[in-house]
């Protein structure tokens, strides 16, 4: 009797020994409270062994998996009366905006001792991360105009939250890594959506307008190109006419004054027929009156329209 006795003490004793062997699977970590306190390393994936149940107490965290928290304004929740719904908040220019965004974080496993803080801070986490997020959402759209965040033209929005936020958590050290944020809902509240929609609708005619008026003044601008580039074109080409004619008209005159000699009788002759020559060119281009008055006449010289 007493050896079944002391069969069945052993095998409760390696039971209770086997407690201590416990396996921690890929993409977990394990952190172990020995006597309550925290062991500095974390268990690896595999099968590890330590004290019995009652003397260690084991933590399995799924380092690899991502985690996600929902902040700010849920369109579907029914509010009382004269209450600010979460994720009202104010833009940069003063106007009220309904937000939410979805937060993706994962346990720190590349700092030292952050998944021991993860483990020994979760219950403060599921508390501090909303506030934090929320904090940091408020703080983000301070510094924006209300249309850029509705026709999501604010850049890097997101990206500032998540900076941010993993700024305000530190101090709390809760263990975890912010990867990424995401705008998920972005409007503007219901008893003011009216008002954002006639904004947009002048908004858009503004901008319908300026590129119409944009475009018109290309076309004159590009008309009034080509007509100065076709003045200036036929000024250079009279302008070579007329070039050319001087050089002609002087090319002649050099011609008739290398026949000019002073003391040779034929050169009376040729000063009289360049001198008929350009009186008929002066006349060509007068008008000659003679008007009567009683028994006097006069003779008038009038321009004419030249050629």
């Amino acid at each position: 009797m007493r050896r079944w006795l002391y069969l069945l003490l052993l095998i409760v004793g390696l039971s209770y020994l086997a407690t201590g062997i416990y396996q921690v699977k890929p993409g977990e970590l394990a952190v172990v409270r020995r006597f309550g306190r925290v062991l500095e390393q974390p268990r690896l994936p595999g099968l590890n062994v330590g004290l019995p149940w009652g003397l260690d107490r084991v933590d399995r965290i799924a380092v690899d998996s991502q985690r996600q928290l929902g902040v700010g304004f849920l369109p579907d929740l029914p509010l009382p009366e004269d209450s600010v719904p979460a994720g009202q908040l104010l833009t940069g220019d003063n106007n009220l905006i309904d937000v939410r965004i979805s937060v993706y974080y994962r346990v720190d496993r590349e700092t030292p001792g952050a998944v021991a803080d993860y483990v020994l801070n979760a219950d403060k986490a599921s508390e501090v991360l909303p506030r934090a997020a929320e904090a940091a959402l408020s703080r983000a759209l301070a510094s924006e105009r209300v249309d850029a965040v509705l026709l999501g033209q604010a850049g890097g929005l997101e990206s500032r939250i998540q900076q941010l936020l993993s700024a305000e958590i530190r101090r709390y050290r809760l263990g975890i890594v912010i990867e990424s944020v995401n705008l998920t809902y972005v409007q503007p509240p219901a008893e003011l959506a009216e008002a954002f929609r006639q904004v947009n609708r002048a908004r858009t005619q503004k901008e319908i307008t300026e590129r119409e008026a944009l475009g018109a003044s290309q076309i004159e601008i590009s008309s009034a190109q080509q007509q100065a580039r076709r003045i200036v074109s036929e000024a250079r080409a009279a302008s070579k006419d007329r070039v050319r004619k001087a050089e002609a008209e002087a090319a002649a005159f050099f011609a008739l004054l290398e026949q000019y000699h002073p003391h040779d009788s034929s050169s009376e002759s040729l000063l009289l027929n360049l001198y008929l020559k350009e009186l008929q060119n002066i006349f060509s281009r007068v008008q000659v009156r003679t008007l009567s008055d009683s028994d006097t006449d006069h003779t008038v010289v009038l321009p004419g329209a030249g050629r």
